[in-house]
């Protein structure tokens, strides 16, 4: 038995062939397109990933400088009180001792503000 399709049959399928094959092709396009995105993407991602590194590295040298200014403050603060206390400065030195002091504490409080602000 033999099959006898129209031309405008044949012409049709052709036609929905053709179509089908277009729109394969737009979306390989498309598939293209995203994955050169995507590849993008990932190297602006791996350079964004290295300056967070950076900085977090730069952060915590911060970090750690700030809080050995805050321990050497304290440091000072603790002597002068231990001078104060065994009596070994002269009225002048007392005076002193107490304008650096203030004068320390005023700095602790500025290095903890600071400190407080970088780690938050």
């Amino acid at each position: 038995m033999k099959i006898i399709y129209s031309t405008k049959y044949l012409e049709e399928n052709d036609n929905k062939l053709i179509n089908i094959q277009q729109q394969i092709e737009r979306k390989k396009q498309m598939l293209l397109k995203k994955q050169q995105e995507l590849k993008n993407l990932l190297t602006h991602n791996e350079y964004l990933e290295e300056i967070h590194k950076d900085y977090y590295k730069y952060n915590n040298i911060i970090i750690k400088q700030k809080q050995e200014q805050i321990h050497a403050l304290e440091a000072l603060d603790k002597y002068i009180k231990e001078l104060k206390e065994q009596n070994q400065l002269t009225q002048y030195n007392i005076e002193d001792a107490k304008y650096e002091q203030q004068e320390i504490m005023k700095e602790l409080h500025m290095l903890k503000y600071s400190l407080d602000k970088i780690i938050m």
